[in-house]
């Protein structure tokens, strides 16, 4: 009898046990209806597991959050938290972030903060306004169906366990709308379009870093990879960008059937003794003194069956070359034209200034266009009418 009783026991035990590790829905209401008023109070109570669903309005309740080192205003701050899940309103009508631009001198305001937190999940919010928009330093962080506009660091990861961003769409206060640091890796950004002035994706010492299908108009720059990054750009569109793809200091960048448009200066620029590698990509524009792809200072490349079309200057210039003879590998592409003496006109290499020690191999060249995934142009057009 005394070994039934403690069997029940310990079934009541387990099942209460259950029970209170089952996830929880927590409801955060403008007007009072929900469980909470403030998305924070939401946050402090919600354990591992939990799902905060937050109604429309704007929430930008500042708290000063003490680091140890210093204080900042921050409106929601999740430390200590796994399998969390905020979930904006289905009509886009969640706003978290001040009305206006929030950038005290001497301060850094952040909209949504991270710290030793993984697998933390953002759906349907718009963030806005802060020197900051979500910076994240640990764990895992995903972002989809979110709008981060007028922050002039949008989304910062440190991540070292990945960050996804999906569906998402980015309106630039200078700085970056995606950036990262600090040995990050695996980060994967899909489907998502990036507006405005600024550097649209900045990753700074990152692995993995793949960019796809996302659309990029009016920056300063699309993509970035620089301090020995590695990833992976394809199916993306710049267009009206100053610099599509900037390339540098030991980075290697794959670039696949892309549309790379390029104003001020060029669609592809590689240096620092950077390695990127091409196909089916359409280069177009640059400036009359870079041209539509640039490479400086023991940088080269493996681009095949590319379109490299040329802008106002050179449709390749090479600058910098200090060392060893560096050979650039630009064969098989096709030019917009078949004839070899033109082509070597559009090309500034060693060939042309004997101080720079690179030269560009570029025979044999396609015969004609070449088959590529990219965009056409009256599809390009159409996507920003």
């Amino acid at each position: 009898m005394l070994n039934f009783r403690k069997s029940v026991l310990l079934c009541l035990i387990f099942l209460l046990c259950t029970v209170s590790a089952e996830a929880a829905t927590w409801r955060v209401e403008k007007d009072g209806s929900g469980d909470f008023t403030v998305i924070q109070h939401a946050v402090d109570a919600a354990i591992d597991g939990d799902t905060i669903l937050i109604g429309p309005g704007r929430f930008d309740d500042f708290e000063p959050y003490n680091s140890g080192h210093w204080i900042e205003d921050i409106v929601v701050v999740i430390r200590y938290k796994n399998n969390l899940t905020l979930i904006g309103s289905t009509d886009g009508e969640t706003i978290i972030g001040p009305k206006e631009y929030y950038d005290p001198y001497g301060e850094n305001p952040q909209v949504i903060m991270g710290s030793h937190s993984s697998n933390i999940k953002f759906e349907n919010l718009k963030v806005e306004n802060c020197d900051f928009g979500i910076i994240w330093n640990s764990g895992s962080l995903s972002v989809s169906n979110c709008t981060v506009s007028h922050c002039y660091r949008g989304i910062y990861s440190l991540t070292p366990d990945g960050t996804h961003v999906e569906n998402s769409e980015f309106f630039q206060q200078g700085g970056w709308s995606i950036g990262t640091n600090g040995e990050c890796q695996d980060i994967t950004i899909v489907d998502s379009s990036f507006h405005g002035y600024g550097i649209g994706i900045g990753f700074n010492n990152t692995l993995n870093a793949l960019v796809t299908s996302c659309t990029f108009e009016d920056l300063w720059t699309a993509v970035q990879y620089s301090q020995a990054s590695s990833g992976i750009v394809t199916s993306c569109i710049g267009s009206n960008v100053e610099n599509s793809i900037y390339i540098t200091t030991g980075s290697q960048v794959q670039l696949v059937d892309n549309f790379l448009e390029a104003t001020i200066f060029s669609s592809l620029w590689v240096e620092s003794g950077s390695y990127v590698f091409g196909t089916g990509n359409i280069f177009s524009g640059g400036s009359m003194e870079l041209g539509t792809l640039f490479f400086s200072s023991q940088s080269t490349s493996g681009l095949f069956d590319n379109h490299i079309l040329k802008g106002e200057g050179p449709a390749v210039t090479l600058n910098y070359y200090f060392y060893e003879h560096v050979e650039v590998d630009l064969s098989n592409n096709y030019w917009g034209t078949t004839d070899i003496e033109t082509i070597e006109d559009w090309i500034f290499d060693g060939n042309d200034d004997s101080s720079i020690h690179g030269t560009v191999t570029f025979l044999p060249l396609a015969d004609g266009p070449v088959s590529t995934e990219s965009a056409t142009l009256d599809k390009v057009k159409a996507m920003y009418r």
